[in-house]
């Protein structure tokens, strides 16, 4: 059984640096949790509570990758109205 991928978006910035092509690096996860500790220190009592909401706004963000990616799939890449986003999001949660 081999192991499942890791829940972490993937290298954030792939680039293969060895013969076997193996890609190694900073995960988009912990580049997400990068990007939003400017958006989150102003108002939070601890260190521990800003690398929680961190990685939760960074779970949040590949989870919404991950929805887009299957609109593009269904529907073809261009910019969406903010009609088709509702109307994508309603079509998810169903």
């Amino acid at each position: 059984m081999t192991n499942p991928e890791p829940f972490d978006g993937g290298p954030a910035f792939p680039v293969p640096i060895d013969i076997e092509g193996a890609l190694h690096g900073m995960s988009l996860r912990d580049y997400f949790a990068q990007g939003a500790l400017a958006f989150l220190r102003g108002g939070v009592a601890s260190v521990v509570q800003v690398a929680e909401q961190a990685y939760d706004i960074a779970d949040a963000m590949i989870v919404e990758r991950a929805r887009r990616a299957r609109l593009e799939e269904k529907l073809g890449p261009h910019k969406l109205t903010l009609e088709e986003r509702a109307d994508f999001h309603k079509e998810l949660e169903a």
